[in-house]
């Protein structure tokens, strides 16, 4: 059962400011249940470069609510940071079984942390992909 709520609302797939244009989402809008892993896309649209961890957070979304998916407890995801120039894309999968939570039917987001700068200083945003989990197709 999840029980933290999540400390984000409404997190948008593409964030368009003076400083990013990023987008993201899923290879696939929807996917059927019990799944182990999947892939997200990262395009920079208009920064020089777009700067990211491996890490990300996964939430699942309970009668009008987000609920933070915990991973299981001696997980810790590598801090290889990635850099992506302006025009390009990069691919990233999502590993799932990592996380202490069936991935039955639902509404899920996987959210990532976006910079423009190396430090990850104050100029970061946070994207997310949402995605389904449904036995139709």
């Amino acid at each position: 059962m999840l029980m933290n709520k999540s400390r984000y609302g409404g997190v948008l797939s593409t964030v368009k400011t003076k400083d990013y244009h990023v987008t993201m989402h899923t290879t696939h809008s929807s996917y059927q249940p019990f799944i182990n892993q999947i892939e997200i896309k990262i395009k920079n649209l208009g920064s020089p470069y777009l700067y990211f961890d491996q890490k990300y957070r996964l939430e699942k979304y309970v009668y009008g609510t987000w609920y933070k998916i915990p991973f299981y407890r001696d997980v810790e995801l590598t801090k290889r940071e990635v850099s992506v120039p302006e025009g390009e894309s990069c691919r990233q999968t999502i590993d799932l079984h990592i996380l202490d939570h069936p991935f039955d039917e639902g509404t899920y987001r996987v959210m990532k942390r976006i910079s423009t700068e190396r430090s990850h200083s104050s100029k970061e945003v946070m994207v997310a992909a949402r995605f389904y989990i449904t036995t139709e197709h």
